[in-house]
């Protein structure tokens, strides 16, 4: 990739990469009305896909508006959050695109990573974001944090 910056983050795949994820099992909404798709381990949900609304460019890809994915911690309080206008997903290669805009933040704000044009891999836990890549990372002015 000449001219892309690739950045790659554990960001989603370090919270779910050791599980398959049971797509075909998530309770899914979806429609003019909203989609949320939250997927659970243990009973806990680890991962949770939403925007507000879909359409079905085929059985197992969608087109989501407002799309926003969220990891969870496993005492189930949000860890990170990613956002993008529009994306598809695609859910027999578990993966999401987009030529548009994401910016990905830690809940807290310690670190955002945004730019345009996104491709992410659930089965490798890669993100590439190719263009316009900012990164911003907060360091506390008295000392270490906890993570």
């Amino acid at each position: 990739m000449n001219r892309s910056r690739r950045l790659v983050l554990g960001l989603f795949g370090l919270t779910a990469l050791a599980v398959s994820m049971p797509w075909a099992q998530a309770p899914l909404g979806g429609g003019a009305g909203g989609f949320s798709m939250p997927l659970k381990r243990d009973g806990r949900t680890y991962l949770k896909f939403s925007g507000s609304g879909t359409e079905a460019i085929s059985p197992t890809v969608l087109r989501i508006r407002d799309f926003q994915v969220e990891t969870f911690r496993e005492d189930e309080t949000p860890e990170l959050v990613g956002r993008a206008p529009e994306c598809v997903l695609n859910l027999t290669t578990k993966s999401a695109t987009s030529a548009g805009p994401i910016r990905i933040e830690q809940v807290g704000g310690r670190f955002t990573h945004e730019g345009t044009g996104f491709s992410w891999d659930h089965e490798s836990g890669r993100l590439e974001i190719s263009n316009r890549v900012r990164s911003t990372v907060r360091l506390s002015p008295f000392g270490r944090t906890k993570p």
